[in-house]
């Protein structure tokens, strides 16, 4: 059997490699930067603790990448597989010795650095995936949390409403307790003040700080799509009753200083001795029932009118102080 010529032994391995090694370096070349890029910037994202939306696109776009490479280190190898087997042929070596080891580099190198990266990616993907962990196991508690923080901030808006209610009612009694002339009831009533835990809570807070602890706690531009969307509603639904409940802090404050500084006035019992036409002997007596309570006045002032022999009826008494300005 003839011997193969140089010529004829490079153009046999020329067939066998060439297209595959090509193919395979072609790939690489293309995806490989691409790969480094988008493998950079994935880190970058988990360093900064992105959130899982923007990592999961990146993580796509590095597999995609990734996907080319590794298509290219597979011709790449086919193509070193091949090599060897011509290896084993000694007439073909001993003629083509210089050019196999040349080319066996030739494949090998950028193999090596493709496999390289590849490696890296895969380190990132896996780090990705911790990452996706965490963030999960991060929005179940952000959502335990969240409702946690919903729900106080609903007690306290409903507690607001109650509350101010309460204190409403308190300010009407103690407006009832001036106009009957009622010292004892007003006294009682200005010891005696509603609750006011939540409008309390409420006044302290201004506006936007109801989720801040939540806030503090976690950042919630990393959490579940799902569960962002949830606090972006919740806090929307939020804001008109949170507001009314600081509005109603600010009536219960009012309030407050209103029935403080409720009291019962003292009239002018000279003024109603001479419109009742009564001795000034009884001004004491009379500076007693004008002080005292509203619905007993008319009849007291008939009681005393009578006792001076002076004929007064109890709607009489009333009518001439009410026209005299006196009551």
């Amino acid at each position: 059997m003839a011997k193969l010529t140089k010529n004829q032994a490079l153009d046999k391995l020329d067939k066998a490699i060439r297209k595959v090694a090509e193919a395979g370096l072609k790939r690489i070349d293309v995806n490989l930067p691409k790969l480094k890029a988008s493998a950079k910037k994935l880190a970058e994202q988990l360093k900064a603790n992105e959130s899982p939306d923007l990592i999961d696109t990146q993580v796509r776009h590095l597999k995609l990448q990734m996907r080319g490479v590794s298509e290219g280190t597979t011709l790449l190898d086919e193509a070193v597989r091949r090599l060897k087997e011509f290896e084993k042929d000694e007439e073909l070596f001993e003629l083509l010795a210089d050019e196999m080891t040349e080319a066996m580099g030739y494949a090998t190198r950028p193999l090596e650095g493709a496999r390289k990266e590849l490696a890296n990616a895969k380190k990132l993907l896996d780090q990705a995936v911790k990452a996706g962990e965490q963030h999960a196991g991060d929005s179940k508690q952000a959502r335990e949390e969240w409702a946690e923080a919903v729900a106080e901030v609903d007690r306290l808006i409903a507690g607001c409403t109650k509350e101010i209610k309460a204190w409403e009612a308190w300010d009407k009694a103690a407006a009832d307790a001036v106009a009957k002339r009622d010292k004892k009831a007003l006294a009682q009533l200005q010891k005696a003040k509603p609750a006011s835990a939540s409008l309390d809570a409420v006044a302290k807070q201004p506006a936007g700080m109801a989720f801040k602890a939540f806030e503090k706690e976690f950042k919630t531009d990393t959490l579940d799509k799902d569960l962002r969307e949830e606090i972006k509603r919740d806090r929307a639904e939020s804001i008109g009753p949170w507001f009314r409940s600081q509005q109603a802090a600010k009536k219960k404050a009012e309030i407050e200083a209103r029935v403080a500084a409720r009291k019962v006035e003292p009239r002018d019992a000279a003024k109603a001795l001479a419109v009742l036409g009564l001795p000034a002997t009884v001004k004491a007596k009379v500076q007693a029932a004008l002080d005292g309570l509203e619905a007993a006045l008319g009849k007291t002032l008939e009681a005393i009118a009578r006792a001076c022999k002076v004929s007064l009826s109890a709607a009489d008494a009333v009518a001439k102080l009410k026209k005299a300005g006196v009551i």
